[in-house]
Order: structure tokens, then C-alpha cells, then sequence
């Protein structure tokens, strides 16, 4: 089901007090997608509106911290939205996203590939963390994506009680980057059983990946 969740600002959940195999459209109550580094919206080659990212997301060290880059150049099949275009971290850089509790699917895109600035993405590894959970750890793009997709897409899940604190970690050695970032909320109950349980997650060490 995840790999498909965010194909439509709609999720169809199968509800018994419809009837067996019935449906009905889930409006999530919190829905981002962000082409990263772009200053204007647009439309993907599927038709959903990636936008700009919102200053009121961006840390007061936005300018110091980090710079959009076009890529060099695109392979064959690679989408411009969110791939044309990335932002690219110097220092620790926190996106905070204000969204309402529950479970939240989370896809962060990355094109590693050499940008005009200069920057090589292939050669990156970074860090990743959600309000302090560790979600990826001297993560190499380049490394990880495979010949064939040029681009990768990395799935999580993870638990949030007020905001979504995003936090991008570079190497000593080189900078860290993502295309974009997409958020949606999760219907209560859908991911676990029982609904959103505020000391269950409180708890956790760790959130949980797609």
C-alpha cells in the first residue's frame, strides 16, 4: 500500500461500515510536497503540484547553510520535477514542518548526479534524522541507487506529536542534498493498531522504514 500512497492527494481505505471491499477517500490532513531548491510551483510528469519550499519551513540559517543548484544534466527518463533541481546543505540544515499528530509517510528524492554549482552528489554521504530519530547514517546516495533508476526514493514511517523537525547532516568531507521531500498523514489506526498512541511512540527508539 505505501508504495502507492501518494500517488493522489486521495487514499482509498477499505471501510467495513461501506460493505465488504467497499472504499472511501481518505483527504489527508497533512499533505507537502516540496521540489527542493526550486522558487516556483509545478506540476510532476503524473500531474501532482510540487511547490516551493515555504519559508516558514526554513531555518533562520537558510542562506548561510545551504544554495539551490540545477542539475548539470538529466539522464533519459529522469523527471524535472523535483529531479532539475536540488538543495544543497554546507552545515546541519532543519526543515520543521507544522502538522497535525499522527503518523506521517515520508519520501525524501535524490538525483545524485553533478549540479552547475560544481557539487557532486554522487560523491556525498550525510546524515538524516526526524525529531531526533536517526533515519539514514552516512548515506550515500551515488552509492545506493542502481544503473538502471538514476534517481532514488527513500520510504519512511514515523511518529509525530506537533511538528516535523527534518534534519539534513553533511560529511566533514562534502555537503548533503535532496530533490524533494513529500509528507502525508496516515488515517488513525491504518499503520497501527489501536490508532496513534502518544505513550507508545513517545517510547520508540527509532522510527519505522518502508
Amino acid at each position: 500500500v505505501t508504495s502507492s500512497l501518494l500517488n493522489s492527494p486521495h487514499i482509498l481505505l477499505s471501510l467495513a461500515v461501506f460493505g465488504e471491499g467497499a472504499t472511501a477517500p481518505y483527504d489527508p490532513t497533512d499533505l507537502f510536497l516540496f521540489n527542493c531548491g526550486a522558487t516556483s510551483d509545478n506540476p510532476d510528469n503524473t500531474g501532482r503540484k510540487w511547490t516551493a519550499e515555504n519559508r516558514q519551513t526554513l531555518p533562520s540559517n537558510a542562506v548561510d547553510a545551504s544554495f539551490s543548484s540545477d542539475a548539470s544534466s538529466q539522464e533519459s527518463g529522469v523527471p524535472q520535477v523535483p529531479y532539475l533541481k536540488a538543495r544543497i546543505f554546507r552545515s546541519d540544515f532543519t526543515y520543521s514542518f507544522p502538522v497535525s499528530p499522527g503518523w506521517k509517510y515520508l519520501r525524501l528524492h535524490f538525483y545524485p548526479t553533478r549540479y552547475e554549482s560544481g557539487f557532486d552528489a554522487a560523491a556525498s554521504f550525510f546524515s538524516v534524522t526526524v525529531n531526533g530519530f536517526t533515519l539514514l547514517k552516512s548515506f550515500s546516495a551515488g552509492l545506493t541507487v542502481t544503473a538502471s533508476e538514476h534517481v532514488l526514493i527513500k520510504e519512511f514511517i514515523v511518529p509525530v506529536h506537533h511538528k516535523l523537525n527534518l534534519t539534513f547532516t553533511p560529511s566533514p568531507a562534502s555537503p548533503a542534498f535532496v530533490n524533494g521531500i513529500e509528507i502525508v498523514s496516515m488515517p488513525d489506526g491504518f499503520y497501527s493498531k489501536g490508532g496513534f498512541d502518544e505513550s507508545t511512540t513517545r517510547r520508540r527508539s527509532r522510527p519505522f522504514t518502508g
